[in-house]
């Protein structure tokens, strides 16, 4: 996470997937059983569906990035800026080595404009992060290179992800944090 951080906020960022890929509603419910409510509600939080099958891929994105954006839970937005900044790197370390044939791993996704854009818009939604948290400014470079060195796929057998409008972080990004919603003194309960 590369921040200091609760022992429920590293629980939660190692378990976060669980849900999501591998058994929904009922990992959740083993999380809660075993680590407690604060970190399910973590896990909950950076989780997109938790249902099987999972609805469409855009669907399903688009309706998690609404409800990013509307978290005011620091915990949450800590651990999804980690896990995307992971997730952006390797993506853009595997472009680097394979280049527009690794988009062909990704079977879920319809193609890389809608991986561009989503990684694009996982940032703008942790935008808030500003200066309270080192890996927001981490994930921007990644994002930043990702979408400088990759280019849009030519599909359009499907529909793309529209890609948000993407602002340059400026010094106002990095307001103090009690101004941005987040004092990383109080975490959330």
């Amino acid at each position: 996470l590369g921040e200091s951080v609760p022992e429920d906020v590293v629980i939660a960022a190692l378990l976060h997937d669980g849900p999501e890929d591998a058994g929904g509603l009922p990992v959740r419910d083993q999380i809660r059983e075993r680590f407690g409510d604060r970190v399910a509600e973590i896990v909950d939080g950076c989780t997109d569906a938790h249902q099987t099958p999972k609805p469409p891929w855009i669907e399903r994105k688009e309706q998690y990035l609404a409800r990013l954006g509307r978290s005011d839970d620091f915990d949450i937005l800590l651990v999804k800026c980690a896990d995307c900044l992971s997730n952006a790197r390797a993506t853009l370390r595997d472009y680097r080595l394979k280049g527009d044939e690794m988009w062909n791993r990704f079977t879920g996704m319809p193609c890389a404009s809608c991986q561009r854009s989503w990684y694009a818009s996982v940032r703008e939604a942790l935008r808030p992060l500003g200066q309270s948290a080192s890996c927001f400014a981490e994930l921007d470079q990644a994002v930043s290179a990702l979408l400088n060195e990759t280019r849009p796929s030519d599909s359009t057998d499907h529909v793309h992800m529209p890609m948000p409008q993407v602002a340059a972080v400026s010094a106002e990004d990095f307001e103090d944090p009690l101004v941005a919603g987040f004092d990383p003194r109080h975490r959330c309960p």
